[in-house]
C-alpha cells in the first residue's frame, strides 16, 4: 500500500491508486476524497468521530454543506466512528465502534489527520532575518481565514 498526505495526493494525483482510503474526514480529506472522485478512484474516508468534518465551526457551515453534498454526488464511501487497525498489502483492517474487524480494500492510504508546525525552520528563519514574522501554518495550523488575518495584521504593522 502507499501512503501519503493529503498535499501529496493533490499534488501527485497519478500516484494515487484506484482504492485509495483517506484517514480523516475533516475538511481537508473530505475535500481530497472529493477531488479523487471525481478523477475516477474509487474513494473511502475513515473518520474516528461521529461524523465527517465534526469541529467545523458555524462560520464555515455552508462550506461544510456544500461538501457534504459534493462527497454526497462523487459517490465517496465515508466510515464514521471508525478506527484502522491494520494495514495488509491491499487492504486494511478496520472497526466501527466495538463491532468486530473487517476489512476494506485500498491501494493508497491518503493521512488527513492534522499538521504541525515545523518550529525548527521557524526558528532558523527568525535567526537569519533581523525583522521576521511568524503568521499563519507556520505559527500554528488552522485554516485559511485565519493565514489571511495573520497576514493582514502583520502587514499593518510593518
Amino acid at each position: 500500500i502507499k501512503t501519503m498526505t493529503a498535499a501529496e495526493a493533490l499534488l501527485n494525483p497519478g500516484r494515487v491508486g484506484n482504492e485509495p482510503v483517506i484517514i480523516g474526514g475533516g475538511t481537508t480529506g473530505c475535500e481530497t476524497a472529493v477531488y479523487l472522485a471525481n478523477h475516477g478512484k474509487n474513494v473511502t474516508v475513515i473518520e474516528k468521530m461521529i461524523e465527517l468534518m465534526p469541529f467545523d465551526e458555524v462560520g464555515y457551515k455552508y462550506t461544510t454543506t456544500v461538501l457534504w453534498d459534493m462527497l454526497k454526488k462523487a459517490g465517496v464511501r465515508a466510515i464514521c466512528k471508525s478506527e484502522v487497525l491494520e494495514a495488509k498489502p491491499s487492504s486494511l483492517v478496520i472497526r466501527i465502534g466495538e463491532s468486530k474487524p473487517f476489512e476494506i480494500s485500498a491501494d493508497t492510504v491518503i493521512l488527513s489527520i492534522g499538521l504541525r508546525t515545523d518550529q525548527q525552520l521557524v526558528d532558523s528563519f527568525k535567526a537569519a532575518c533581523a525583522e521576521s514574522y511568524v503568521i499563519g501554518d507556520s505559527r500554528s495550523p488552522g485554516r485559511i481565514k485565519e493565514a489571511i488575518h495573520d497576514g493582514d495584521r502583520v502587514g499593518r504593522l510593518i
